[in-house]
């Protein structure tokens, strides 16, 4: 059984995430704090921990500094990224700075726990439907932000549809048609692997493009 350290700064989520484990027997002992401020990062030498699950908010936050030095410290940990939707952005970042494995959080409950048993057992892991967008994008440059390839009309779209605005006030802004505004929405969406108009919001604001 394993030792889980549970870093997730919502109280519902920690909760559950916590529920989960208790339920599946996974864990031998689970902590579950909001941060790893202060006291709470005593706990990492506290005890030899397994597995951290480790809340990533966006992919221009400081987690993922934090990542890479609980790893530089603590070798044998393995770390599962949690972001809040499947953002490939998120996911690689994640790799790169020395996670074990990423999952949003809309995951399953067999998802998490078969993520959390195969990191523990020195495996990495990822959902199904990011592997194919990595697999779909080796060439890509995720240092780069992604919205570098659009171009100006592209960008304009991106910017306003991520800060609330309809079609027709996009539309009536860049005096354009509102269904022109509709195939910028479009080439935006297909360009930057984005889903719908609720990850393009959140890449919008986790980027500070907002208006």
């Amino acid at each position: 059984m394993l030792n889980v350290l549970i870093v997730e700064p919502h109280d519902i989520a920690r909760v559950g995430l916590r529920q989960i484990l208790k339920d599946s027997r996974l864990a031998r002992q689970i902590e579950a704090v909001p941060d790893l401020r202060n006291a709470n990062h005593d706990l990492l030498a506290q005890r030899e921990w397994d597995v951290m699950l480790f809340s990533v908010e966006s992919a221009t936050g400081d987690e993922f500094q934090t990542i890479k030095t609980v790893r530089q410290q603590h070798a044998r940990l393995a770390v599962l990224a949690l972001g809040r939707h499947p953002e490939a952005l998120l996911a690689v970042r994640a790799l790169k700075a020395g996670a074990s494995g990423y999952l949003p959080m809309d995951a399953s409950q067999p998802q998490l726990l078969a993520a959390v048993n195969a990191i523990s057992k020195g495996k990495k892991y990822l959902p199904s439907d990011l592997v194919e967008v990595l697999a779909d994008n080796l060439n890509v440059d995720w240092d780069k932000p992604r919205h570098d390839i659009l171009s100006d009309r592209e960008f304009q779209t991106l910017r306003m549809l991520g800060s609330g605005r309809t079609l027709s006030e996009i539309a009536e802004a860049l005096q354009i048609s509102a269904k022109t505004v509709s195939v910028y929405r479009g080439r935006v969406l297909s360009k930057m692997k984005l889903r719908n108009n609720a990850e393009l919001t959140m890449y919008v604001v986790s980027n500070g493009l907002q208006f």
